[in-house]
């Protein structure tokens, strides 16, 4: 749903630099028990500034794709940097 993706990358933004929720923590339990699309995950993931933390991302939402076999979409993200 695009509305779910876009309220998503909403909370992620918002907790960037914020020390309440980290943008992991936002992301897990947003996520949990949902199931996202590589495209859909490749902007999420994208959303993440620290390599780190957008290493974790991906890790964690490679295990919430509804398309697998797409997986390597999310590490698209890592071209960038």
């Amino acid at each position: 749903n695009e509305t779910e993706v876009i309220d998503l990358l909403s909370s992620l933004n918002k907790q960037n630099g914020s020390s309440d929720m980290s943008q992991l923590e936002v992301l897990k339990s947003q996520v949990e028990g949902r199931y996202l699309t590589s495209e859909k995950a490749f902007l999420v993931a994208s959303s993440f500034s620290d390599t780190f933390d957008k290493m974790e991302a991906t890790l964690f939402l490679q295990s919430h794709l509804v398309d697998q076999n797409k997986f390597s979409k999310i590490l698209e993200t890592f071209e960038s940097e």
